[in-house]
């Protein structure tokens, strides 16, 4: 996902453009156009489990300071909630076997099936997790740093000088 970027203004002549008034003014409405909205609306046609999923980071992006998110993201956080959702029903079923073999030949298929699920979908959650800021190095991206709390040592002595 992309940093959030403000629209800067050329009309008021401050920089300095090889593509003239027209230009401008056609670059400026473009950018406009792809700002988007921040009211993401949960798609009706997710599974029960990916809805839960997306209630939470929506919760979770709505205590930031900062709004990250825009309505050009809801296809990437769509995906990693039903990633989410398939990830949990396959764990589900891997944990109900509680085996990696199985003598049983239609067991040791499902075990398959299910180990085959876990590992794209962890991959589809690392992958949509990085890109929405999930990661230290997606946060980082996004330019979304934690603020730190000042060392009391330090600001009594910064106080001091």
């Amino acid at each position: 996902m992309a940093k959030i970027r403000p629209v800067i203004t050329l009309a008021e002549g401050t920089i300095k453009t090889k593509i003239g008034k027209k230009g401008i003014k056609e670059r400026t409405d473009a950018e406009k156009k792809l700002i988007g909205t921040n009211k993401l609306s949960c798609p009706s046609y997710m599974s029960e489990e990916a809805k839960k999923e997306w209630k939470h980071i929506i919760k979770l992006y709505n205590n930031l300071e900062i709004e990250v998110l825009s309505d050009f993201d809801t296809n990437v956080l769509m995906t990693h909630c039903e990633a989410v959702a398939m990830y949990k029903k396959a764990q589900e079923i891997w944990v109900k076997y509680n085996s990696l073999v199985s003598t049983d030949e239609m067991q040791q298929r499902i075990l398959d099936k299910m180990q085959t699920t876990l590992n794209k979908q962890q991959e589809i959650i690392r992958i949509t997790g990085e890109s929405l800021g999930f990661t230290p190095a997606g946060r980082a991206r996004l330019s979304v740093a934690k603020k730190k709390e000042k060392n009391k040592i330090l600001s009594f002595l910064e106080e001091e000088d």
